[in-house]
Order: structure tokens, then C-alpha cells, then sequence
């Protein structure tokens, strides 16, 4: 939280950044923005097309 009140950049990695890094991330707007599961998804995939979340 830190991070995103300073508008400082976040990276979140993994080996292929396509499954586990992204359900992080989702999970984590979800929870601090209060987004529905559709608008977390449409805000990752707008940022890196190649998402495929388990």
C-alpha cells in the first residue's frame, strides 16, 4: 500500500508472469479497490495481454 500512495510503480513476478503473479495482483485489487473479478481482469489483461489465471 505504501508503494501504490506514492504512485511508485509496482512489479510483481514470476517464471512467466501469465498465472500465479497475475491472480496475486487480481486478488489484490479486488481487495483494495473493492473491484468486482471482472474489472481487476480487464485492468491486468489491459496491461499485459498474455494473462492466463488459473
Amino acid at each position: 500500500d505504501d508503494a501504490r500512495m506514492s504512485s511508485s510503480p509496482i512489479y510483481v513476478h514470476c517464471k512467466a508472469g501469465k498465472s500465479r503473479s497475475v491472480m496475486v495482483v487480481m486478488a489484490y485489487l479486488i481487495h483494495a479497490n473493492r473491484w468486482p473479478l471482472q474489472r481487476s481482469y480487464s485492468f491486468v489483461v489491459d496491461r499485459r495481454r498474455s494473462v492466463s489465471p488459473n
